[in-house]
């Protein structure tokens, strides 16, 4: 079994995430597949479209709101252990929550954390 994420980059539209794939071998000479991998829900009830539209936009971020994050913390760290920013330290601590949370890779580790897969 796969505890990984689907790599990025995603894309949205109609209130899908879609991530892009390829060259995939059941589609021979197809460079790349948008493949779906989370539908927004369509229940007018409960969420307006243009709601559930920034929903997708927001999912669609995450591969690079993870980076941008794993990128930024270790520098945050160096600052803040060396005093060279009045930063929040528990921002630091939220940050490497979140993703500890986004790469968790078994259900051991996940565990540990107080998550589940």
């Amino acid at each position: 079994m796969n505890n990984h994420h689907t790599p990025g980059p995603w894309t949205c539209h109609s209130g899908m995430v879609w991530s892009q794939q390829g060259p995939r071998p059941d589609r021979p000479g197809i460079e790349q597949v948008d493949v779906p991998i989370a539908r927004m829900d369509r229940d007018t009830r409960f969420t307006e479209p243009t709601e559930r539209d920034r929903n997708a936009e927001l999912c669609a971020a995450a591969p690079r709101l993870l980076a941008a994050l794993q990128a930024v913390t270790p520098q945050l760290e160096v600052f803040l252990r060396h005093g060279l920013t009045d930063y929040d330290n528990k921002a630091v601590i939220e940050a490497r929550a979140a993703i500890d949370n986004a790469t968790a890779n078994d259900a051991t580790t996940a565990a540990k954390k107080g998550g589940s897969i």
